[in-house]
């Protein structure tokens, strides 16, 4: 029997998106407005006006695949706003995700780099949504902690991705890197991300 699987860079993608998926269930708002850093406006009008390709530019992204260039795709599917109720008197809890991909031809196949950015209502959501990811992917795929990038941050090797949790942002950073290579771009990314 003839076994069918999807490319490396489908794989990558598909594991990126499916955390995206998962939290949009996920961490409801229980923060009441004004509190516990829940966003009232500021955060989420920056989330609009953020082009996701700035956290990781072509540069950084060719040097990191081993390629000698790269393409910008902010695939429309995994970019996206969502609004839920909120237990905070009837607010809406605000999820927004940002997605950027490179791609570049590597020998006769493609290299991929993804990096995705999610925001939230307040800490406490992020924090809870990230957990909630954090022990799905420990149960299926087993996952090792990455300290000294955000608040939190771990590393899943198949398909390759880092998550990185800091303040109301989960951040991911995935494809044709390694644990390091994905470390180091979270850490520029996250600067940019907060400047």
């Amino acid at each position: 029997m003839r076994r069918h699987t999807l490319p490396a860079c489908a794989r990558v993608e598909m594991v990126l998106l499916i955390p995206a998926l998962l939290l949009f269930g996920c961490g409801q708002g229980g923060d009441e407005p004004g509190t516990d850093g829940v966003d009232e406006g500021g955060a989420a009008q920056a989330m609009d006006d953020l082009d996701p390709c700035s956290l990781v530019t072509a540069a950084e992204a060719a040097d990191a695949l081993g390629v000698e260039a790269t393409e910008a795709d902010r695939p429309a599917e995994a970019n996206t706003e969502t609004r839920t109720p909120s237990y905070s008197d009837g607010d809406d809890t605000v999820v927004r995700l940002r997605t950027c991909r490179y791609t570049g031809n590597k020998g006769e196949g493609v290299a991929v780099l993804t990096v995705m950015v999610r925001h939230s209502s307040s800490p406490t959501e992020a924090e809870m949504g990230f957990e909630s990811m954090r022990s799905t992917y420990a149960e299926s795929m087993g996952v090792t902690d990455v300290p000294g990038v955000g608040d939190q941050a771990f590393w899943m090797s198949s398909p390759p991705s880092l998550s990185v949790l800091s303040g109301q942002h989960q951040l991911s950073v995935g494809g044709d890197v390694d644990a390091g290579t994905a470390r180091d771009l979270a850490a520029e990314a996250l600067e940019r991300l907060t400047q």
